[in-house]
C-alpha cells in the first residue's frame, strides 16, 4: 500500500532560491518517512476545501440539526410529564400556597455559520388561534351538578428541520400535537367503575390559572405552580341513576376523543356511553347513560413563569 501526502503551495517558478531549497529539504524528509509526495496548487486546494464544506453543510449538518431537534423534543416531552407529576403531587398534598418550580427547555443554541439553533415559545393560561379558550365541563342532564375547569400550559417548537410540535398540559393530561396527528401522552385523573350496569365516576378537575404570559427563546425557564385553595370534593350517590355529560373544548380535541373512547370503552359497554367529536368547535362530548355515583375533586392551580 502506497502512503501519500498531499502538499499545497505556490508553483516552484514563483519561489526564490532560498524558499526552493527549503521546499526541497522538507519534501526530502517526507520521502524519507516513507510517503509519496503529491503536490498541487493553492487553487486546487481551495476547490477541495469548498467541496468538503459543501458536503458538510448540505448533507451532514441538516441530519445533525434534525437529530438535535428530535433530542430536544424528547427532553420537552419528559419535562411536561414531570410537570404533570408535580401538579398531581401538589393535588394529593392538598396544601395551598406551596410553590414548586419545573424547568422547560425552550430550545438550544446552534453552531455559528454552519447550523441555526432552535427556539420555542411557552404560553400560560390560554392558547390557540386568537387565544382560543379551553374548557372542561362535567354536568348531569338536569344541571343539578355543573362544574367547569379552564386553562393550560402550552409549548410550541420553532424547529428548522424536525417536525413542528406542540406540547400541552390541560385538565390533568399531557398531549402532543403535530402536523400528522394528536396524541394523549399521559392521561388525566378520571376513573370509571361499572357497578351492576351503572357507572361510578371519579374525576379530578384541574384548572390552571395562568397569567397569559408568553416567552420565546432557547434558554430554560421555570414554571412555578401552587394550589390556590384546598380541593373542593363533591360526592353524590343517586338512588335513581342520572345521565351525565363530560364536554371538553380543546385545541387537541381529537387526542381527548381517542383517549376517552379507549379508557371509557374499557369499563363500559356501548349502551352505557356514547362519544362524539365536533371538529368545527374542537369539542368532544361523552354521554354517560346511567350514573349512580360521582366523586369530583375540583382544584385550581396558579401558574407563572420563573425567568432568571
Amino acid at each position: 500500500m502506497t502512503r501519500r501526502v498531499f502538499i499545497s503551495g505556490p508553483r516552484e517558478k514563483y519561489l526564490d532560491a532560498r524558499t526552493k531549497a527549503l521546499r526541497a529539504v522538507v519534501l526530502g524528509e517526507v520521502v524519507k518517512l516513507g510517503y509519496e509526495v503529491t503536490a498541487f496548487g493553492t487553487i486546487l486546494a481551495i476547490l477541495v476545501l469548498l467541496t468538503i464544506l459543501t458536503v458538510v453543510t448540505t448533507r451532514w449538518i441538516p441530519v445533525w440539526v434534525e437529530g438535535r431537534e428530535a433530542d430536544h423534543a424528547a427532553t420537552v416531552d419528559a419535562q411536561f410529564s414531570e410537570f404533570k407529576k408535580t401538579i398531581d403531587q401538589q393535588a394529593l398534598s392538598g396544601v395551598p400556597g406551596l410553590s414548586v418550580g419545573n424547568p422547560i427547555t425552550l430550545g438550544q443554541p446552534g453552531v455559528p455559520i454552519f447550523a441555526p439553533g432552535s427556539q420555542g415559545t411557552i404560553n400560560l393560561g390560554s392558547y390557540g388561534n386568537s387565544l382560543m379558550a379551553n374548557q372542561l365541563t362535567f354536568q348531569n342532564e338536569t344541571l343539578g351538578f355543573n362544574q367547569s375547569a379552564f386553562g393550560a400550559v402550552k409549548y410550541i417548537t420553532l424547529n428548522s428541520r424536525f417536525v413542528q410540535q406542540q406540547f400541552i398540559y390541560e385538565f390533568g393530561g399531557v398531549m402532543v400535537n403535530q402536523s400528522d396527528g394528536q396524541l394523549m401522552k399521559v392521561g388525566p385523573g378520571i376513573s370509571i367503575d361499572n357497578a351492576s350496569g351503572n357507572a361510578q365516576i371519579r374525576l379530578t378537575m384541574i384548572s390552571v390559572a395562568g397569567d397569559r404570559s408568553t416567552f420565546s427563546g432557547d434558554s430554560t425557564v421555570g414554571i412555578r405552580t401552587q394550589l390556590a385553595f384546598v380541593p373542593a370534593v363533591t360526592q353524590i350517590n343517586y338512588t335513581t341513576p342520572e345521565v351525565f355529560y363530560l364536554n371538553i373544548t380543546s385545541e387537541v380535541a381529537s387526542a381527548w376523543a381517542a383517549s376517552l373512547n379507549k379508557s371509557v370503552g374499557a369499563k363500559l359497554n356501548s349502551t352505557q356511553f356514547s362519544i362524539s367529536l365536533d371538529n368545527a368547535t374542537h369539542t368532544v362530548s361523552v354521554r354517560f347513560a346511567l350514573v349512580d355515583k360521582i366523586i369530583v375533586s375540583y382544584q385550581v392551580f396558579k401558574a407563572e413563569l420563573d425567568i432568571a
